[in-house]
């Protein structure tokens, strides 16, 4: 993913990623910074504290990075 990620595309990774995580598989996500998205790292902190909000209701977490 990246920072400015639209909300059909999260919506759609979101899903696939609750799909996977229900067949027992491991889902890991990455945002990717190229050039000046670097200046919007809140943005992405954001991205990733929604995506464990909604993700961590079925499952463990292994390791969340800095």
């Amino acid at each position: 993913m990246r920072p400015g990620t639209d909300v059909h595309d999260y919506n759609f990774k979101v899903k696939a990623a609750q799909k996977f995580i229900k067949l027992g598989d491991k889902v890991k996500f990455t945002i990717r910074f190229k050039g000046r998205e670097f200046q919007n790292h809140d943005q992405a902190k954001e991205l990733m504290g929604a995506l464990k909000k909604i993700c961590c209701l079925s499952v463990k977490l292994n390791k969340i990075l800095n």
